[in-house]
């Protein structure tokens, strides 16, 4: 079965049946039904499962192989003619989804993020190691990039540029992030744009005209930077179609670890619980940059969570969850999301 999300009329969500596919399974125990205040029907079940769902909301559209609800409550508005009916509400004692894909046509944007704050505690204590591996550097034949973050930050006087002869090095200045050569040729890898770069603290020179600190970049304020102008173009680019060339030619992974806290916008995060046990961990890796980007984490831990579904709010408590990210550039999907199981506890939303 195929359904359809949309703003009902009493300021829940409308749900329609978009074909006539039937659900290949559907189990249900302990329904009970009543009409509660206002005319609106009250249901609830010990257990709901359900097989074979999809979901299209515009570009994007997601299928689940498996959805199993337990300890179900909702409010639901009087169906209409057109096979529809409104959510007005529900809570859930546990939700587990078997999988899941996620999908993004090319070309297309998805909803914008719901207005407030961006919620960044996360990468504050972001931890981990970048590789790249560049074929045929113009700057010097072939060049193996090590980039180490710590507590969210990168720190350019540790960032290692490996090549045939002596090494070059990386820093940032109000012009650029660059490489400077052993023959002090600098080239701009990603120019700015912004009169100021958030979270950049600039190379500093000493005696002779020469640097002495390659300077830093704390990753949480740049990308709220970035986040807060709407578009990346607004703080820089890359710095010229040569060095986009060499994206073409790069090759990424990384291992990260995610710290403890919240992770996304005001109306919708997750968080993130576990570091020190190991948990949130990502993987990042790329034949070729350019082309495909895969990010994988074996174990995503939750405490909690916040959504926003169609304006109205919902909050859920512990989560986990195994999933693997594919973003592509020019192809169909530009981005891919599969998670093969997810648990949620304690999912509210709207009026229950």
């Amino acid at each position: 079965m195929e359904i359809s999300l949309s703003a009902g009329r009493h300021g829940g969500v409308r749900v329609g049946v978009a074909n006539d596919a039937p659900l290949n399974a559907v189990e249900a125990s302990g329904l009970s039904l009543k009409v509660g205040d206002g005319g609106a029907l009250e249901a609830s079940f010990d257990r709901l499962v359900l097989r074979l769902l999809r979901v299209r909301a515009g570009s994007l559209s997601l299928s689940i192989v498996g959805a199993t609800f337990s300890g179900v409550a909702a409010r639901l508005a009087a169906a209409s003619a057109d096979r529809s009916w409104e959510v007005l509400g529900f809570g859930i004692d546990e939700l587990r989804l078997e999988g899941v894909e996620l999908a993004l046509a090319a070309g297309s944007h998805p909803a914008p993020v719901a207005s407030g704050p961006w919620k960044l505690d996360a990468l504050r204590r972001l931890e981990g190691q970048l590789h790249a591996f560049i074929t045929d550097a113009h700057w010097v034949v072939d060049a193996e990039v090590s980039v180490p973050i710590a507590q969210g930050r990168v720190d350019f006087n540790r960032v290692v540029v490996e090549h045939i002869g002596p090494n070059s090095s990386m820093g940032i200045s109000k012009q650029s992030i660059h490489v400077d050569a052993p023959n002090l040729r600098r080239t701009d890898l990603f120019a700015f744009t912004a009169p100021t770069v958030p979270g950049a603290s600039f190379e500093k020179r000493g005696g002779f005209g020469r640097v002495s600190d390659r300077g830093s970049l704390d990753l949480p304020a740049f990308i709220q930077g970035v986040l807060d102008a709407g578009d990346p173009a607004a703080i820089g680019r890359v710095a010229s179609h040569q060095i986009r060339g060499s994206i073409d030619r790069t090759r990424l992974s990384g291992e990260l670890r995610l710290g403890d806290g919240a992770l996304g916008a005001a109306r919708g995060h997750v968080v993130l619980d576990g570091q020190a046990l190991g948990k949130n961990r990502v993987s990042l890796s790329a034949a070729v940059l350019g082309e495909r980007l895969v990010m994988r984490m074996p174990l995503l831990a939750a405490s909690a969570a916040a959504f926003e579904l169609l304006g109205r709010a919902g909050s859920t408590g512990a989560l986990s969850a195994k999933l693997e990210v594919h973003a592509t550039a020019d192809r169909d999907p530009a981005l891919a999301l599969t998670i093969d199981e997810l648990r949620v506890r304690q999912v509210s939303f709207g009026e229950t």
